[in-house]
């Protein structure tokens, strides 16, 4: 309330709202981001901020704007998986997307990964070049494969 430019009858209907549940909490924050925002840059930047978050946080699509990683396939290539395996623990700690292969098999293990929207299983799998990674719900990379 200190922050913004509400005037205080609608912050108190806020309040009110919240307090007897008629209104969801969700809403409530997304009006004061845009206001916020609205004061320390403007109009569209909140705009622009407000779609950002309901397309990658509430639809769950990929960010537009991705890392972008050139890595050598062969270098992570699996002897054990043949042609064309990537060793996926290798690929998320080279991206860092993880800190270690430890922590990459927890992930694939718990089906925290996925790669072209398709959760990963296995370890190894094989992998295009310009693939988009997904770990977790935020973390986002695309990598190329500079072989080619």
């Amino acid at each position: 309330e200190l922050v913004t430019d509400v005037p205080d009858q609608e912050l108190e209907e806020f309040r009110q709202g919240l307090k007897d549940e008629t209104t969801n909490p969700m809403t409530l924050k997304q009006r004061l981001a845009r206001e916020i925002v609205t004061q320390l840059y403007n109009q569209r930047a909140a705009s622009e901020a407000e779609e950002y978050f309901v397309r990658v946080f509430q639809k769950r699509e990929v960010p537009e704007e991705i890392p972008e990683y050139r890595i050598s396939f062969k270098q992570l290539t699996s002897k054990r998986a043949g042609e064309g395996g990537i060793d996926i623990s290798r690929l998320l700690v080279a991206t860092g997307l993880a800190e270690s292969r430890s922590e990459a098999n927890r992930l694939i293990a718990h089906g925290g990964t996925a790669i072209a929207g398709e959760t990963v299983t296995s370890r190894i799998a094989p992998i295009k070049s310009g693939s988009i990674i997904k770990v977790g719900k935020r973390r986002f990379a695309r990598v190329i494969n500079t072989d080619n």
